[in-house]
């Protein structure tokens, strides 16, 4: 085998371990993606578990949107995680994802998210420590769109 195959067969074995490791949060907790509420998705993803909000869980973004298109926001954070869970208040089904993280991982994840209307975005880490800590966010659309003529 030569270098290349032997490096891509490495590859393809990561990638398949990692696949293995992560969880199927549909199949699983199968109730947390019907939730109408923001206690109801919690209780069925995680159980009835303390949850400590904590500011060392960033949520970056701009909290003013002119348009109903996807928000670019960012999640970071220095407490090493499990997985990482977004909710979204305002919709019909709150949980939006789940993402597991590699053991104890440091997360610093860019995304975009359709919030169909002003909101609060929750987040919620399971830390590695066996914790739970969340932040939010609130946005607010633009309703009405104003424009001053110039005078000539």
């Amino acid at each position: 085998m030569t270098y290349t195959g032997k490096y891509f067969v490495s590859i393809i074995f990561v990638l398949l371990s990692l696949q293995l490791q992560a969880q199927d949060y549909r199949q699983t907790h199968p109730d947390a993606w019907d939730a109408s509420t923001v206690k109801d998705a919690i209780y069925a993803l995680y159980g009835d578990v303390n949850i400590e909000e904590n500011k060392a869980l960033e949520i970056i973004a701009q909290t003013y949107q002119p348009t109903l298109a996807s928000l670019p926001m960012r999640i970071r954070t220095t407490i090493p995680t499990k997985n990482i869970a977004i909710l979204l208040a305002e919709n019909d089904r709150v949980l939006i994802s789940v993402i597991d993280t590699l053991d104890g991982e440091n997360v610093d994840y860019y995304l975009r998210i359709k919030v169909p209307k002003g909101s609060d975005v929750i987040v919620i880490i399971e830390g590695k420590d066996g914790y739970f800590y969340s932040n939010n966010i609130s946005f607010e659309y633009c309703t009405q769109i104003h424009y001053e003529k110039e005078d000539n």
